[in-house]
């Protein structure tokens, strides 16, 4: 027996209706627990595509702007880059110039030097920024022991050893061009 919700009559146990008032006696199906089984969906797609768009950003600015990024490592480089051509310029001018009259040229060779070792480089860059201000050191003392009629072949292996360091500072440079931003 089913009793009606509405006037508690009884009624038949396959009955729809109420015998007595009318009223429905099958319930309705409740679609609430559906639509929030979708929402909870809804809200866990959500959430996912906050995560994905958080992790895109961050590996962007890691890529880009990060610690050794390539923004950062190309401005550094080519900060490296004109220092190396003004230090290219003075060395030149001071192959020209006499014995006696090297003092002004070494002064500015010493100048720039001062001014690589001063030049704020990523992580990543310090070594270039170190071989080439040791490659700028052997060519001052090479030009130094020149001025002070040291033997001609100590003058070579100082030139020699900063040609050396010019060329290991363009391979590192290299490099980190290449592994930029996961350089070690």
């Amino acid at each position: 027996m089913i009793y009606c919700r509405t006037c508690g009559a009884q009624n038949a146990d396959e009955a729809a209706v109420c015998g007595t008032c009318g009223a429905s006696l099958v319930a309705a199906p409740a679609p609430a627990p559906v639509a929030r089984r979708k929402l909870g969906w809804l809200w866990a797609l959500l959430a996912v595509v906050v995560i994905v768009a958080l992790l895109a950003g961050s590996g962007a600015w890691y890529y880009f702007d990060g610690p050794c990024g390539v923004g950062q490592v190309r401005a550094a480089a080519d900060q490296l880059q004109l220092i190396a051509r003004r230090w290219q310029d003075s060395v030149t001018l001071a192959g020209s110039t006499s014995r006696i009259a090297l003092s002004g040229p070494v002064a500015t060779m010493q100048s720039v030097e001062r001014d690589t070792e001063n030049t704020p480089v990523p992580k990543c860059l310090e070594g270039a920024r170190t071989l080439l201000t040791l490659s700028m050191t052997d060519a001052i003392t090479g030009f130094v022991d020149f001025m002070g009629q040291r033997p001609d072949a100590q003058v070579k292996q100082d030139f020699d050893r900063s040609t050396s360091g010019l060329t290991l500072f363009a391979n590192e440079l290299a490099r980190v061009h290449q592994c930029a931003p996961f350089c070690p």
